[in-house]
């Protein structure tokens, strides 16, 4: 190896080293170990790696030196800050795996997005004490025309201070927004609430009683039962009575005694074309005239 030394270089077997360089790398030197840093534009692990940090960006509208790009594969951009974004991912079809925990911080002005079809699986058969299964703590609101769908059972557990409410009419009394103004959409608005406290409302928001059926509107009945029922215990009402035309499918079961009300006016009962209504082995039957039989 030949050494020459001049005034202001060094030459090593050709290579020159100016006094200008030495005071070059003695700056880097100094740099390195200050609060500044060193400036650099890209970042390699050798010289004809694929992979780099791009420390002088400027894709995604970043002013460059004030963003990061990390690059798989010169391609990939697996990972991008910015004070605009962040964002890490590569390509689509290219899997973001997160091991450990993940704790996302409360939104104070935009709130947090996720775009297509989303897969919960809990958590796999080692879950040690973090629990298994999904959770969800606070609220949670399905807004837009798709439709919600559970394939699986559907378990909700409340207080008595909690309820279980389908409705288009939220202002209704008991409804989320009573009170507050008119609600969307046209009358008879859809009202179906569950209470913690064990009522269960169909046509009110407000149940008072184990099962509380309401009118909707005047145009529409309370409650309309189809096919035969049987209330085991005492029934009370302000009438009961039976039209003159029997347009439901009946069956009368055995053990039971049946009275069909007519009048004066209305003397007969009409069973229409292709309506069955049938009297089983052991029931009764009677016809009475309401105006005669007092």
């Amino acid at each position: 190896m030949s050494l020459i030394i001049n005034s202001g270089s060094i030459s090593f077997d050709g290579v020159n080293f100016q006094q200008s360089d030495a005071a070059a790398s003695k700056e880097i030197e100094t740099k390195r170990s200050s609060d500044d840093g060193i400036p650099i534009k890209r970042l390699r692990a050798f010289g004809s790696a694929s992979t780099f940090i791009d420390f002088n960006t400027s894709r995604r509208g970043a002013i460059a030196g004030t963003a990061i790009d990390i690059f798989v594969k010169n391609v990939y951009e697996a990972f991008h800050i910015s004070p605009a974004r962040v964002s890490i991912g590569p390509v689509p079809g290219v899997p973001i795996e997160l091991t450990g925990s993940l704790n996302i911080g409360a939104s104070q002005q935009h709130p947090h997005k996720l775009k297509g079809r989303y897969v919960f699986q809990g958590n796999p058969a080692e879950y040690g004490t973090a629990g298994s299964g999904v959770e969800i703590t606070g609220s949670l609101t399905v807004s837009g025309s798709n439709t919600f769908t559970n394939w699986g059972n559907f378990r909700n557990r409340f207080k008595d201070k909690h309820h279980f409410t389908v409705t288009t009419d939220p202002t209704a009394k008991g409804g989320w927004r009573e009170g507050l103004g008119l609600a969307d959409g046209n009358a008879p608005h859809l009202k179906f609430q569950l209470s913690g406290s064990g009522q269960a409302g169909i046509g009110t928001l407000a149940p008072e009683h184990t099962l509380h059926v309401s009118a909707s509107s005047a145009n529409h009945n309370a409650l309309y039962v189809e096919g035969t029922t049987i209330i085991k215990g005492f029934a009370g009402a302000s009438g009961f009575g039976n039209p003159n035309i029997l347009t439901g499918n009946t069956i009368i079961p055995a053990g039971y005694n049946v009275v069909l009300w007519t009048t004066n006016n209305n003397p007969s009962l009409t069973i229409p074309i292709g309506t069955n209504y049938t009297v089983a082995v052991g029931a009764n039957i009677k016809m009475v005239n309401m105006d005669t039989a007092f």
